[in-house]
């Protein structure tokens, strides 16, 4: 114990001509002046209630609930100053860790016991999240947007672990539950700016108002900052409103929740590159823009002292954009093909006819009338055309030029000619008069300008004859190419020539070619765009019923939440320049390439989700230290997807949507032409990509339970121990990706036995090959199953003499169904049911505070584990198979951990008060090594490739061969290294609400990871291959294998200033009191104390404790009062146990005691009076509370008696909330009166509060 600087005076506020003369005399109060005294520092804890569900109405302290809650307090959010929840729960929680995939600090995966609540959509999630009872995970993804809540609206948070049914779906290892503040108990207006490294600038203000009846609440917070690495910069704002209004019986609340943000998180870069420069990024942009607009309509009613009603409505619109540039995939590279080029100048590709009166290249009909001899007909033209002579047009009947067809043929042959022009698009074939056995199919008979690509186009006429149809030579017969020569066999690429005008093949990606080849640089696509759009609504009700009784505390509730989801992903080829920036560039990407010019739909999506539940929750308390919990929770979801998958019938990636070069085109001459004649024809995939609309409905319900009890063993030991059971409906993503195992046929396979053809069958995912590359696609419609989650715990906690506070738990949480992404070939990856998992651990805490100084430290050791086994895709990793079905795939089993989750995890802080205005403190993160994602097996190790058989195109011989190739190096160990960080803070009151500080995190400035995966990186060092923009290797077979890894941001510093307006007024007030205090006693008007002090309530009662609660005129409890009437049950607590030292712990530190005497002869005498086995028996009646300002007030009749002595005083107390505690600081005594004067005493201390 330290004594503080200085003497205080006091003012005592009685007067012994009002005191009675049976009043003992330690509560008669000095007849003369304020008494200088020395003052002794206590630091004080008291309990606070916790709502046990998503809605406020049942509230437990700590140590009523069987279970490791975790709370953060405003105070120690507005002092972190934290950007987003993630980085406040990795530095004050236990067995939390964040990763940082995505390299913005408002989009980290955060993960709780092995648990992921996370932005990105793919990670399958397992906590949820409530912002006021209303739950945040999305309803695309079950994603939580951190971005989406602002810091400074929240009064604090509580992390409530396990299963817990009572926060409903998606509870697997936990629920975070955030409060907002409101205008009842965040009275006054505070404002922040914060400015320093990385451009980042913040201005966060609040204000509070209320009228005793009517409150109004609001907060803004508006963030820039360009980011500490390239092209990342981020903008966030953010607003909270709140209106309340309450009576004697009943509040409502209004609240609206607006954000629109735009986030740059450039991902994971390969560990080589950030070792040469930290700030590099892998390729941008990849933006995100979140917008959200949230109303709730909240209440409370009490019906009478025991049982209150409390319900909520809300609506909730929320819509992403991101825009994505990533480098191309190696199997999209490598399916880009050979090198093409563009005509030259005055080159003509398609060939031009001048066009006949019917519309049709103009013709001759040459009729087959002559006997062949063979018992057939032919013509002089005809017989020297076979003969090889050529054709003749002299040889022709000039009468026949253009003459009349059958308009049936006519249409027949424009829609062949329709389709050369453009095979992308669907002709109706033309009704056809005549006897389909009398003629053959349409085809050509010139063979340089052919219409279909045959040896004959003709008719017979109604004597029988055949008659050919022969077309003019084009306009351009000398330049107009149409044979594969120059072009493949569909029309689709132009490929380059040699010096002397023969054609070339030389694969785009080198490694598709023969060993050597360097791969094409012109026009050859490096990077793919991905848009996605995604619209979600949901729209929820719930209410609860409530009662807190003396011996049971029962919630009953339902709710109903319906959510709604549209989403559109799109792709296109790209290009990188020379920063390794995407961007969309079609007159440098070959021609051939439809995916440059126009966005290629991947998949359109239209969901829905209706869960109804039922909940309920009882704690029963037969004694005072012994508590048992019973909850439950019936759960039904409806889901109905409506989805369009991506074909892969023609095309498997971007690569393979090709433009189409016409081979014909009608005209009247050649400068009237309707497409250019040396440019491929643009080919319209525009709602063409997609399959029809599949509609799959899924039905879940569960019953998921929970029991547990907590025992006060000792008044400073609390134990505990919960079994609970919670559920996840597999989200809409998730079912739209799901792996389908039904057999489906998937072609034929030779059997050289039996001589027939016998079908092939594979998993209907596989052979219809559907792919999931989120957020861009989504395919398959089968079934997954609710994945559920068992959760056993025990635990207990308490306190370690005055000082300090501790807690230990283990856990062990067994997840059956679970979900997770997984791979079958690069290009079909699916989430799908992998069996089992498990996590399970241990948690340790302890906190404390001595003198000036306060620290904590939290310790946890996190396991999780697969525990079934199965294979998924990851191409990269050492052990993979290299050939046969299951090529590049990885056997997972069980007992591998899971990556991203480091087995040891630990934070601590230490403050310091260096004056009573200056404080620092010192903050240390450190997170054990965990596995990278790709290393799900858990062997990769670094060693050099291994030699595989790989079947690469020769060009030359124009066959597949078998070549022997090697893999690549592997450098890196497949895991991400532990690390420990440290960030300091400090703050000086200038006073008059004024305040400055400093933030420096990362102060020894570290190099570390927080996440990492494997991956290829292809802007590698060249053997053969060309180099081209960014040093992007276009031989794929020598991209590196390396490890990704998202780098910690270098050493930051920030500067705040901020101003608190209610901080001045309570320096104002300070002043006058002090001022007030000077006369003596005698002078003051009895019974009245200084208007500025507010009634509270003293509380020194013993194992008859019984209080009468709100005395029945306002039922309503507002947060504060919730904090201060935990104060009292704490009270009470420590008398039934005779703890005289946690009963001082309810004190503040510069507590004044009334009798004048010196403090620390004050904490003796009421610690041996606490303790003392034959104290008096005490009643607390007519109790009532009042607030003002940041204050809480109450005054309550005490009735004393021993034996046949009775004796009745009125008493107040003065609670201020000091680093989140309601604490003592103040207290009076007066006597009783009768009810006139009780009456006008009350008025008076309402005046006063």
């Amino acid at each position: 114990v330290t004594k503080n600087d200085g003497n205080r005076k006091i003012l005592l506020a009685a007067n012994d001509d009002e005191t009675s003369d049976n009043q003992s005399q330690t509560n008669k109060a000095p007849a003369k002046s304020a008494v200088d005294i020395n003052l002794n520092e206590i630091k004080i804890r008291a309990k606070r209630f916790h709502d046990v569900g998503p809605l406020p109405g049942l509230g437990l302290t700590k140590e009523e609930v069987p279970g490791n809650i975790q709370s953060i307090t405003a105070q120690q959010i507005k002092e972190s100053h934290s950007l987003s929840m993630s980085d406040l729960m990795n530095s004050q929680l236990q067995s939390v860790n964040v990763n940082d995939y995505q390299g913005n600090p408002f989009q980290m995966d955060v993960t709780y016991r092995g648990f992921t609540a996370s932005p990105q959509i793919g990670t399958s999630q397992g906590l949820s999240v409530f912002f006021d009872g209303i739950r945040v995970n999305e309803p695309f993804g079950d994603v939580v947007n951190w971005d989406l809540i602002p810091m400074n609206a929240l009064a604090g948070m509580d992390v409530f672990p396990g299963s817990n049914p009572l926060f409903g779906l998606n509870t697997l290892g936990g629920a975070l539950a955030v409060k907002t503040k409101s205008g009842f108990d965040f009275k006054g207006v505070n404002a922040e700016i914060l400015s320093g490294s990385f451009g980042r600038k913040q201005l966060q203000a609040s204000g509070g108002w209320n009228d005793n009846s009517l409150a109004a609440f609001g907060a803004v917070n508006l963030f820039l900052e360009d980011g500490w690495r390239k092209n990342s910069p981020s903008k966030v704002n953010q607003a909270f409103g709140k209106l309340e209004w309450r009576n004697d019986n009943t509040s409502l609340a209004f609240s609206s929740l607006v954000a629109s943000n735009k986030l740059v998180g450039n991902g994971t870069v390969p560990a080589e590159m950030f070792a040469q420069d930290p700030r590099s990024i892998f390729t941008s942009p990849d933006e995100t823009r979140n917008k959200l607009l949230q109303f709730q309509l909240s209440g409370e009613h009490f019906i009478n002292d025991n049982f209150s009603v409390t319900g909520q409505v809300y609506r909730r619109n929320s819509n992403r954009r991101s825009f994505t540039g990533d480098m191309i995939d190696e199997e999209t590279f490598g399916s880009s093909g050979f090198a093409t080029r563009k005509a030259a100048p005055g080159e003509n590709i398609t060939c031009a006819f001048k066009a006949s009166p019917q519309g049709i290249p103009e013709y001759y009909v040459d009729r087959l009338d002559q006997d062949d001899g063979n018992g057939g007909f032919t013509s002089a033209f005809y017989s020297k055309l076979n003969s090889g002579g050529g054709m003749d047009y002299s040889l022709l009947n000039s009468n026949t030029l253009n003459q009349t067809l059958d308009p049936n043929y006519v249409a027949l042959i424009k829609m062949q000619l329709a389709i050369s022009s453009d095979p992308s698009k669907n002709y109706p074939a033309p009704e056809w008069p005549y006897d389909p056995n009398t003629f053959e199919t349409l085809q050509t008979y010139e063979a340089p300008a052919p219409l279909t690509g045959g040896t004959n186009n003709y008719f017979y006429d109604v004597d029988g004859y055949k008659n050919l149809l022969v077309e003019l030579p084009p306009l351009n017969a000398s330049t107009c190419m149409s044979d594969s020569i120059h072009m493949n066999g569909g029309g689709t690429k132009l490929y380059i020539n040699d010096a002397n005008g023969n054609v070339i093949f030389i694969s785009r990606d080198g490694a598709a070619g023969t060993a050597g080849n360097t791969g094409y640089v012109d026009g050859t696509p490096t990077a793919i765009i991905t848009k996605a759009k995604i619209d979600q609504t949901t729209d929820g009700a719930s209410v609860q019923f409530n009662w807190n009784l003396d011996k049971h505390k029962i919630m009953l509730g339902a709710s109903i939440d319906a959510s709604g989801a549209e989403y559109d992903g799109k792709q296109r080829l790209a290009m990188l320049d020379n920063n390794r920036f995407v961007r969309s560039d079609p007159l440098n990407i070959g021609e051939e390439y439809a995916a440059a010019q126009q966005d290629i739909d991947v998949n359109a999506f239209d969901g829905s989700e209706n869960t109804r539940s039922l909940y309920f929750n009882e704690t029963w308390s037969p004694i005072d230290t012994f508590h048992v919990s019973f909850a439950g929770r019936y759960n039904h979801t409806r889901v109905k997807n409506k989805l369009a998958t991506l074909r892969r019938s023609g095309q498997r990636t971007l690569t393979e949507y090709l433009n189409q070069w016409p081979e014909y085109v009608v005209c009247t001459d050649l400068d009237s032409c309707a497409i250019p004649l040396d440019k491929p024809n643009f080919v319209d995939y525009n709602n063409k990509t997609l399959y029809a609309p599949e509609t799959e409905k899924f039905k879940y319900h569960s019953f998921n339970p929970s029991i547990g009890a907590t025992w006060q063993a000792t008044p400073r030991v609390n134990v505990y121990g919960n079994l609970n059971q919670g559920t996840r409906v597999p989200s809409v993503v998730e079912l739209g990706c799901a792996f389908d195992d039904t057999p489906t046929q998937a072609g034929y396979r030779w059997n050289p036995i039996t001589h027939v053809n016998e079908p092939i069958y594979k998993p209907r995912s596989l052979a219809l090959g559907n792919a999931c590359t989120l957020p861009s696609t989504m395919s398959g419609d089968p079934y997954l199953p609710q994945v559920r989650a068992q959760t056993i715990e025990i635990g207990g906690r308490g306190q370690l003499g005055s000082l300090l506070d501790w807690n230990v738990s283990a856990y062990r949480t067994n997840v059956y169904h679970d979900i997770y992404m997984v791979g079958y070939t690069p290009e079909l990856s699916f989430f799908q049911d992998v069996g089992q998992t498990r996590r399970q651990g241990i948690e340790f805490g302890l906190s404390g505070d001595y003198g000036k100084s306060d620290f904590k430290i939290n310790y946890s050791l996190s396991e999780a584990t697969f525990q079934s086994s199965f294979k998924m895709l990851s191409a990269n990793n050492s052990s993979r198979e290299l050939t046969g079905l299951s090529a590049n795939m990885i056997q997972v089993e069980p007992g591998d951990r899971l990556p991203g989750i480091p087995l040891n995890n630990l934070n601590a802080s230490f403050g310091y008060k260096l004056t009573s205005k200056w404080k620092v403190r010192l903050n240390m993160v450190a997170h054990g090594g965990s596995f990278v994602r790709g290393n799900e097996n858990n062997d990769h190790t670094p060693g050099p490739g291994r030699m595989y058989v790989k079947r690469l195109w020769n060009p030359q011989t124009s066959t597949w061969e078998n070549v022997m190739v090697k893999e690549p190096d592997y450098k890196s160990s497949g895991k991400s290294p532990g690390f420990a960080t440290f960030n300091l803070s400090t703050s000086y009151d200038f006073g008059s609400g004024w305040t400055m500080g400093a933030v420096v995190n990362n102060l020894f400035d570290k190099q570390y990871f927080s996440a990492g995966r494997l991956g290829l990186n292809p802007f590698a060092p060249s053997v053969h291959g060309a180099i081209g923009a960014g040093g992007f290797n276009y031989n794929s077979s020598e991209w590196l294998g390396t490890q990704f890894v998202s780098g910690a941001a270098p050493r930051g510093i920030w500067v705040t200033l901020g101003y608190d307006f209610d901080s001045d007024k309570e320096a104002a007030r300070q002043k006058q009191f002090a001022e007030r205090s000077a006369p003596a006693l005698d002078n003051l008007p009895p019974p009245e104390r200084p208007a500025d002090v507010n009634p509270a309530l003293q509380l020194a009662l013993n194992s008859n404790l019984t209080l009468s609660g709100n005395d029945g005129k306002n039922r309503f409890v507002s947060e504060s009062e919730k904090g201060v009437r935990a104060t009292l049950e704490s009270l009470k607590t420590a008398q039934i146990s005779l703890d005289g030292d946690g009963y001082l712990r309810h004190y503040a530190a510069n507590f004044k005691p009334a009798d004048g005497s010196n403090h620390r002869d004050w904490e003796i005498k009421t610690k041996n009076r606490i303790n003392a086995a034959n104290r008096p028996t005490v009643t607390v009646s007519d109790l009532s509370v009042a607030s003002k300002g940041q204050e809480m007030s109450a005054m309550f009749t005490e009735t004393s008696q021993s034996g046949r002595q009775k004796e009745s005083v009125r008493r107040v107390l003065e609670f201020k909330k000091q680093d989140g505690r309601w604490l003592i600081i103040r207290e009076f005594a007066f006597p009783a009166r009768t009810n006139i004067e009780q009456t006008k005493a009350e008025k008076q201390s309402a005046d006063l509060g």
